[in-house]
């Protein structure tokens, strides 16, 4: 009986403590449980853990490395942040198949629809408005101005490709409930077109930016071509400029007041095709009446390359073929009886 009554006592005792303003753990009447030193706020929930001036804490742990998950969800959906047994941290959807749709690791690497290997690995589409590069100009230790890397440009070639086949494992979609229980296995396909560089040329003519990570995945580092292509810009205007110039040149040495019977049924036209790798062919109408025909063949410096007398009259055409000219801009004119005809440009690339 003593017995009986120290273990109601034991029970009372522990009742009052737990209901007392200034206990740890309190249990109110409406059935909510309050952890901590008191406070008014929050209140509402079922599990209170307050604090004044103290740093709070909770925490779940296994003495094991095993899988450590702590989950919310309603009757539809449901969400966990948790731990599994590499050290990877994970939020986690579906609580009856558990999915990894965010993960995180030990190094600081955050990664979103996969594993990552950058410090923001991101399977899928990223919207923002805007993207800031910081760069030091005194933690730089050296700048070089770009200059032969530029002509590896002309060697890269765009390529339209999808991206497929890209495994996501078993999932539940959002419209099954969780007491369905229902895993699907499949293969996430991204059917639209994107637009690109060949990896393999950017591999071996900008190998510095190309990165691959330890699963074989390869990714190009689109930005900083931006510098490389306001160089060629930069070349390219410059060389419109010459151009230019060159062209009100030849234009000038033209003697609009001689007498064009002869050239007035003569002219050219634009080669084809152009930009060329190969050959292009020339074409253009010679007057039955001319005397002398020349086609002449100009660098982008006025210099001239070639010079072709054409005996033929009537509708000419001249071929012109890869080993007389390296890659370039070039400036060809109609020349008629010391008359300047027309003068054009073509490009040759690689």
């Amino acid at each position: 009986m003593n017995t009986y009554n120290n273990y109601l006592i034991s029970i009372a005792c522990i009742l009052v403590f737990a209901f007392e303003t200034h206990a740890q753990l309190r249990v109110k009447t409406n059935g909510c449980v309050n952890i901590g030193s008191y406070s008014a706020y929050p209140s509402g929930g079922k599990l209170e853990i307050t604090g004044k001036n103290e740093t709070l804490e909770t925490k779940l742990f296994s003495i094991t490395p095993n899988i450590a998950r702590l989950w919310t969800g309603n009757s539809y959906y449901a969400y966990g942040f948790g731990i599994d047994g590499s050290g990877n941290g994970h939020i986690f959807k579906n609580l009856n198949t558990p999915t990894e749709i965010m993960t995180f690791d030990s190094y600081g690497n955050f990664g979103i629809g996969r594993k990552p290997y950058y410090k923001l690995d991101i399977n899928g589409i990223l919207r923002v408005n805007s993207i800031l590069y910081p760069i030091d100009e005194h933690a730089r230790t050296y700048c070089t101005p770009l200059s032969d890397q530029i002509k590896n440009l002309y060697k890269l070639n765009g390529v339209a490709f999808q991206v497929c086949n890209t495994k996501v494992g078993e999932y539940l979609t959002d419209n099954q409930t969780l007491n369905e229980n229902i895993a699907i296995s499949g293969l996430e396909k991204d059917n639209t077109t994107h637009y690109g560089l060949s990896v393999q040329q950017v591999k071996e003519f900008f190998p510095e930016l190309v990165y691959e990570d330890n699963e074989g995945l390869v990714g190009i580092d689109y930005i900083s071509f931006i510098p490389l292509l306001i160089e060629e810009i930069k070349k390219q205007k410059e060389s419109i400029e010459i151009l230019r110039s060159q062209i009100e040149i030849l234009s000038s040495r033209s003697d609009l007041s001689a007498n064009t019977n002869n050239s007035s049924s003569s002219y050219l036209c634009q080669n084809h095709p152009n930009p060329f790798s190969k050959s292009t062919i020339i074409a253009m109408q010679i007057s039955s009446s001319v005397s002398l025909a020349q086609l002449c063949l100009f660098d982008i410096h006025g210099n001239l390359i070639n010079s072709f007398l054409i005996n033929n009259r009537n509708y000419v055409e001249i071929n012109i073929i890869e080993p007389l000219l390296p890659p370039g801009m070039y400036i060809y004119s109609l020349i008629v009886d010391g008359l300047v005809i027309d003068t054009k440009t073509m490009v040759r690339t690689e």
